[in-house]
């Protein structure tokens, strides 16, 4: 009977990582762990404390990403149906798009919007209203989202 025998395993010479980085073979050193974990930190402080999804605790946005619509951050609006809402304005929200962009009903006059979830739970976290030129921003249900301590 005859036996195949594998071929020896050929490593390919490493190419040095982009930019002068660290490529996945190197060994961190201590340093490089603080620095990396001081970049991350920084990342975090930047836009002020986080706001997470009340239901699962999935970060959804910062502090530093509230915004006023209207002249005002906080809106208290009913929709067609009679729920009532209070809702913050956000420029950057990390969410979920869900359904389809509507124009009908909506709160902010020459926006559409669309339904947003948690990415992690699809708890309803508000809505995105994007206007015709581009302008973008999302309406979060603020008894949906928790502060950070």
């Amino acid at each position: 009977m005859n036996t195949v025998e594998p071929l020896p395993r050929q490593v390919p010479p490493r190419a040095p990582p982009p930019s002068g980085g660290l490529s996945c073979f190197d060994k961190l050193t201590e340093e490089d762990v603080n620095l990396l974990l001081e970049e991350e930190e920084a990342i975090d402080d930047s836009g002020g404390k986080r706001i997470f999804c009340a239901n699962c605790n999935e970060p959804i946005c910062k502090e530093g990403d509230r915004i006023e619509q209207r002249g005002a951050h906080q809106h208290r609006f009913s929709n067609p149906h009679g729920i009532e809402y209070l809702i913050g304005c956000f420029r950057n929200a990390a969410v979920s798009p869900a359904g389809a962009r509507v124009r009908e009903f909506t709160w902010f006059p020459g926006f559409s919007w669309q339904v947003v979830t948690c990415p992690a739970c699809l708890t309803h976290l508000g809505w995105q209203f994007r206007s015709d030129d581009g302008e973008n921003f999302y309406g979060l249900i603020l008894e949906n989202l928790r502060n950070e301590e």
